[in-house]
């Protein structure tokens, strides 16, 4: 491995290795090197060591203190504190287990559907179950009445004087009516469909059963070469 280095200022250097150049800085604020090595392993990389070398200073004195050999020292300058025999161990616990899973939002497996409307506010309650309080009753009382064919309060479709119910009979039975004979001429249409289907069958087997007599009658008249003879 071939190595060059040239000094610049302010303690920085430009180290060449293998045809590649980087830049080490040896001041006493702070030491690194362009390639990272150094800052992350904390011990001089080859870059620093060519450098360190050329300037005829002791490598040691530019590792991280955390390997020299006093912080060693002072790790193993305290004894361990002693502890107490098995026998005072706690032997009373509480086993941690996982939470249980949250509730997730919508209908459970089994539950049933709740088709109920949401009624307004002037609208009737639900009716009174088994083991409900009566309050959920409601009586007519107080209710003001409206009528299905004007909209209007004060009486129902019965009493309804801008649409009597005589009117309201005769339009339900002129539909009645119209259905009724749209009903008739659909039957009626099926029934002359089917005609024509079973009289074509029987013309197409009339037609097949004429032209096997002629076929039959065919072989039958023309004389054998036994016969000739």
């Amino acid at each position: 491995m071939r190595c060059e280095v040239t000094k610049g200022t302010h303690g920085k250097y430009e180290v060449w290795i293998d045809g590649g150049s980087v830049s080490v800085n040896l001041t006493t604020e702070e030491w690194d090197c362009s390639c990272c090595k150094w800052q992350v392993a904390g011990i001089p990389c080859e870059h620093a060591y060519a450098e360190i070398m050329a300037a005829d200073k002791d490598v040691e004195d530019f590792v991280v203190p955390m390997f020299g050999r006093s912080t060693w020292r002072e790790q193993y300058d305290t004894w361990p504190e002693p502890v107490r025999g098995q026998m005072y161990w706690p032997t009373s616990y509480v086993l941690i287990t996982a939470p249980e899973a949250p509730v997730p939002p919508g209908r459970k497996k089994g539950e049933k559907k709740n088709y109920n409307r949401i009624k307004g506010k002037h609208e009737s309650p639900k009716k009174k179950k088994k083991g409900e309080p009566e309050v959920l009753k409601l009586g007519r009382k107080g209710r003001i009445m409206h009528c299905k064919s004007c909209k209007e309060a004060g009486h129902n479709s019965a009493g309804c004087q801008k649409f009597p119910k005589k009117k309201n009979e005769e339009q339900i039975g002129g539909e009645t009516a119209r259905s009724s004979h749209a009903f008739k001429e659909m039957n009626k249409s099926k029934k002359s469909k089917k005609k024509k289907k079973n009289e074509e069958q029987i013309g197409d087997e009339m037609n097949k059963s004429k032209k096997t007599k002629k076929n039959q009658e065919g072989s039958t008249s023309q004389p054998t070469d036994h016969q000739e003879g």
